[in-house]
């Protein structure tokens, strides 16, 4: 084990992690996620490679070797840039496990490329659900202006419900969603011009009406990092009726309906 990687141990606690009720998390670097229910642990957009080129450079260690992943029942990717759904940590964990890998189209087709078997595959279109175990995923639509398949997507299990937006940009898209959905927990990209800033998350928060706000990938990249307490302390001054949690590499946030 290098300095930069992490024991093993970090990943058997989200393994034997008991969930009573509602749902746990853990925030794994950019916008990768790993979500527990009573039954399911699901891998929200996990990347667990290095830096991608001079002007990607991770900021972040990744916290998990997914060689080493023995359980996972789904694994949801937004789109197909590396970072959403990479070669290496996808195959490992589809090698591992006996886990289902779901997205848009253009995700699903880098899978199928990579030997992941069609038969363990699922395409999801906005608007389109499934039910897995004690959890159900929808696709919604998302707003990104660098991956016109992009989706985003929404987890719901024992009342509560999860949005994970991927790499969407500040659009109508937000207030549609948050008039169609009650949001629990709202997961939005925040960074430097590749992402939403500061006031366009606590926008997109806002119309979502979600209850609470974790920004993600603020941490992953040197070039496009920002302070994610700026989103705190905006929400503050605008008096708006939304809990911002900000979660570094590694930490857990649990919620449940009660």
């Amino acid at each position: 084990m290098t300095a930069s990687q992490w024991p093993v141990s970090f990943l058997r606690e989200i393994e034997n992690e008991t969930i009573e009720e509602g749902l746990a998390l853990w925030a794994l670097g950019g916008a990768g996620f790993a979500v527990k229910t009573a039954q399911a642990l699901i891998y929200l957009d996990p990347y667990f490679g290095g830096s991608i080129s001079p002007e990607l450079l991770r900021l972040v260690a990744s916290p998990i070797d997914p060689a080493q992943i023995e359980v996972a029942d789904v694994v949801l990717s937004t789109h197909s840039h590396d970072d959403h759904c990479e070669r290496q940590t996808l195959t490992a964990i589809s090698q591992n496990t006996e886990a289902l890998f779901a997205g848009p189209s253009s995700s699903v087709r880098k899978m199928r490329d990579w030997g992941i078997e069609a038969r363990r595959t699922r395409v999801l279109e906005p608007g389109q659900s499934c039910t897995i175990s004690d959890f159900r995923v929808t696709a919604l639509p998302a707003s990104d202006p660098f991956e016109e398949e992009a989706i985003s997507h929404l987890v719901q299990a024992d009342g509560v419900s999860l949005f994970h937006g991927g790499d969407s940009h500040y659009s109508e898209i937000f207030g549609r969603i948050g008039s169609q959905w009650d949001i629990d927990i709202a997961l939005l990209s925040l960074g430097k011009e590749i992402y939403m800033g500061v006031d366009d998350v606590v926008q997109a928060a806002c119309d979502l009406r979600t209850k609470i706000l974790i920004p993600m990938h603020w941490d992953l990249w040197k070039a496009y990092a920002l302070n994610p307490w700026l989103v705190a302390e905006a929400i503050r001054e605008r008096d708006v009726p939304i809990q911002t949690e900000i979660l570094l590499l590694g930490d857990k946030f649990v919620y449940s309906e009660a």
